[in-house]
């Protein structure tokens, strides 16, 4: 901590301005005196209306100061400005080690070589760039995001903006939470599985985990422990665990959890304190202890709640993403949502009934889809199959039926083709009747 103690303001002011919305995180720092290890990571993060001091848990400390150890404790403390932690750190730890250096015990230990001599720079440079370039800024999750979603371009904007924010926290707190209302076949379910997607391409992999689970199939008390575990003495302890064992192998993980209304009251206490705390708890032990941390990941929820009077009143307001939250989250508590849960929940997005564009666009997807199962590839459809895709009479499904309808109508013809042509490239013609034909 000598350099911070040491620094001028100018190095303050470009600390606090790089910063800004991300950490900066400072290796092999030197922690006060009956630390042990006797050095950790140091970060700092600054928003609109705090400053954050990080430093890594899990260290022991034997001092007298209640402010060094509440810190180290939880492993990180807020102020309300870089001001501030300037001031807490020259008061707190400042004293600390310029005692400890009276004693014979340097405070910092001073280098022999130059840095080039003690690693190759080139390499961690190298390494350095090829991180930075795996994060995401919010624009490039979106146009991923509307090319494999369609009809939601606002709630797509809120949703890319949020979620980018959180892939880039070194520290985050908390998993980031989402909660997605709207009528069924509108894209909510599809959204999170195209995030997973979308986070998956864009960094290579990472976060490309998606665990899906239907909160209809949780609504009884014996299946809590099929996502949670079970305790000690009863059936299925020891048994693997739908959540908390994916969530501890891969913690950068997109979790849909749809039709959370449905859920066991059971399941809920347990994401409410995940959704606070960053550490899922379970009754029975896992690799990783009783608990598993979540703060990386993202937590999807969906409702079919109806959005009737919220879409009503957020057009009259025309209020901005925070006073949406608001009216989202008064809403689902007047339709009987766990207020505990309605006031944890990050983001909400409404996803708004499809417009007639929108369907033709998810019908046209469709058809290739459905395509592409009997191993053809189509590159143009005639409009004329899209119009009665989308103009047939169907109940309050939205876009979800499309798939079977498209098979009922094209699937046969499909085959037939796939049968008979080794041309797998198509076009698909309307008349007389739908007909595949080479492209």
């Amino acid at each position: 901590m000598q350099r911070f103690l040491n620094g001028t303001q100018a190095a303050w002011d470009a600390l606090a301005a790089r910063a800004r919305d991300a950490c900066v995180v400072f290796v092999g720092c030197q922690l006060p005196p009956g630390c042990q290890p006797a050095t950790a990571r140091v970060g700092f993060e600054v928003h609109a209306r705090e400053a954050i001091l990080f430093v890594d848990k899990g260290i022991t400390y034997r001092g007298s100061s209640d402010a060094i150890r509440s810190w180290l404790s939880a492993g990180e403390k807020r102020f309300a400005s870089m001001d501030t932690v300037r001031r807490w750190i020259e008061r707190e730890i400042g004293p600390l080690l310029l005692a400890d250096a009276s004693q014979g015990r340097p405070a910092v230990a001073a280098a022999a070589r130059e840095p080039g001599e003690l690693t190759d720079i080139d390499a961690v440079a190298a390494t350095a760039a090829a991180h930075a370039t795996a994060v995401i800024g919010a624009g490039d999750l979106l146009r991923e995001l509307r090319s494999r979603v369609y009809g939601q371009d606002g709630t797509l904007q809120v949703l890319a903006n949020r979620v980018s924010q959180h892939v880039r926290r070194t520290h985050p707190r908390r998993p980031a939470t989402l909660f997605a209302l709207g009528p069924t076949g509108v894209g909510k379910t599809h959204a999170a599985m195209a995030l997973a997607e979308s986070l998956g391409a864009l960094l290579g992999g990472r976060w490309s985990s998606f665990i899906r689970l239907s909160m209809n199939e949780y609504g009884e008390r014996h299946r809590v422990s099929q996502l949670l575990g079970a305790p000690p003495s009863y059936v299925g302890y020891g048994d693997a665990t739908l959540l908390t064992d994916r969530l501890a192998a891969q913690p950068e993980s997109i979790v849909l959890f749809d039709e959370i209304e449905k859920a066991h009251p059971d399941i809920l206490i347990a994401l409410m304190g995940a959704m606070d705390a960053g550490e899922l708890s379970s009754p029975a032990p896992t690799a990783h202890g009783r608990s598993v941390d979540c703060r990386r990941a993202v937590f999807f929820f969906t409702s079919n709640i109806d959005i009737t009077d919220i879409v009503a009143e957020l057009d009259a307001a025309g209020t901005p993403v925070p006073s949406a939250d608001s009216i989202c989250r008064r809403h689902l508590i007047s339709a009987k949502l766990r207020p505990e849960l309605a006031g944890r929940i990050g983001t909400f997005l409404v996803f708004r009934p499809l417009s007639a564009r929108a369907r033709a666009e998810i019908a046209t997807a469709a058809v290739a889809s459905v395509a592409a199962e009997y191993g053809l590839t189509v590159i143009r459809v005639a409009p004329e199959i899209i119009t009665t895709i989308v103009s047939r009479p169907y109940d309050d499904l939205g876009a979800r039926p499309d798939a079977y309808y498209i098979d009922d109508l094209l699937g046969a013809e499909f085959s037939r083709y796939a049968t008979t042509s080794d041309q797998p490239t198509i076009a698909i013609e309307a008349s007389p009747a739908p007909t595949c034909v080479p492209a």
